[in-house]
């Protein structure tokens, strides 16, 4: 059995330069294997941290592939290729047939670091998607999540259990935006048919995502994109107009857009506002309390804006309203933004042990406690 993995560096997508390791003490002999530098020298006599040029030739196949590998250390080299997938798969693929497995990068770099806090932080941070975010993710990485973690066994290490409580009690209410730094905060534009819900999302994305008509029921489906409002990622979804409906297809769509409405962070309720306020307008708007209101259309030459509930007032057509709209949800999703160098949990787990500990300090379980939060520091 071969005695070597690789793993995949670089994402996949479009990318001038593809990357990948192989590790093990066999590594520079799999490499060997398929390698042709243009100095003729082998990868088992390389100098260290040396790059070479050379060629890579697939086993029964006289056509190869220009790459560019590093020996970094004894057992780990380093193969550079055409970002292209097809070059890059190809290599996997020769490593495979000779007995190379292939290793998930996040399990790869939690064998390599030692604290679960710093393991988590740089898994999250590979896949961070805005600048606000990588922030936040690397001040978890340089030790914010760390220390307040010691801090924290520390003082119930001499007994201030209710300092402790308190200063946890502010760490869980960061949670929630933890665990969205990475996971994108769903948000449904929800209302009645032809209320402009997809023109809605048109002007908060800046680009046509949804099919727009004059037409009630043209949204049948869930259309989703991601984007981001200040920083904070963010999955908009326009639905199936609310209401009663005959043709089974639509009702299937209000009952999916029912469903991604119980399940959203967000939901912005819009009306129309050229449309009189209605009995069944009052119904939708008091099914869901938590709703941001939108009442749409104030361009329109006649508007009935009263005795209708609070909400902010848009136009597609005018831009009126959009980006205090942008704003809005913003604050909505994160009223108090962690400043620079904060402790936020970032990963389910986290979260969980914090919770766990919380739990047994409101049972008076100081050491258990204790312990719950030491796991985090160690495996």
């Amino acid at each position: 059995m071969t005695m070597c993995h690789f793993i995949r560096l670089t994402p996949v997508g479009r990318g001038a330069v593809s990357s990948l390791l192989v590790e093990g003490c066999a590594a520079a002999a799999m490499v060997d294997r398929f390698f042709r530098g243009a100095n003729n020298q082998p990868l088992t006599q390389a100098v260290l941290n040396r790059i070479h040029f050379g060629h890579w030739y697939h086993e029964g196949c006289q056509v190869a592939e220009e790459v560019i590998v590093c020996r970094r250390d004894a057992d780990q080299i380093e193969i550079h290729c055409h970002g292209g997938l097809p070059a890059f798969t190809s290599i996997e693929n020769s490593l495979r047939k000779a007995g190379c497995c292939n290793i998930a990068w996040p399990e790869w770099l939690q064998c390599r670091t030692v604290d679960p806090l710093t393991s988590a932080a740089r898994i999250a941070l590979a896949q961070a998607k805005t600048r606000r975010v990588t922030h936040i993710l690397l001040d978890q990485m340089q030790g914010a999540m760390r220390q307040e973690i010691r801090t924290l066994v520390k003082l119930l290490r001499d007994q201030q259990a209710t300092a402790a409580q308190e200063q946890l009690n502010r760490l869980l209410e960061r949670a929630r935006l933890g665990l969205h730094l990475v996971e994108p905060w769903r948000i449904v534009l929800a209302g009645q048919p032809n209320v402009g819900k997809s023109s809605l999302m048109n002007a908060l994305l800046g680009y046509s995502r949804s099919i727009v008509r004059d037409q009630p029921g043209t949204t049948r489906d869930l259309i989703s994109t991601e984007t981001a409002f200040g920083g904070w990622p963010v999955e908009l979804n326009d639905s199936a107009g609310l209401g009663k409906r005959t043709d089974p297809v639509e009702q299937a769509g209000v009952q999916l857009a029912w469903n991604l409405i119980r399940e959203s962070d967000q939901v912005i309720l819009v009306f129309d506002a050229t449309l009189p306020w209605t009995e069944e307008q009052q119904q939708l708007f008091s099914r869901i309390p938590s709703a941001l209101v939108v009442h749409n259309k104030v361009d329109g030459d006649r508007l009935f804006l009263n005795e209708r509930p609070q909400g902010l007032l848009t136009s597609t057509v005018s831009g009126e309203g959009i980006q205090e709209l942008s704003v809005r949800l913003e604050a909505l999703l994160v009223p108090d933004p962690p400043p620079a160098g904060t402790a936020v949990p970032c990963n389910l787990e986290q979260v969980r042990a914090l919770r766990e500990a919380m739990s047994s300090l409101d049972r008076g379980a100081i050491e258990t406690a204790s312990s719950e939060l030491h796991h985090l520091l160690s495996d």
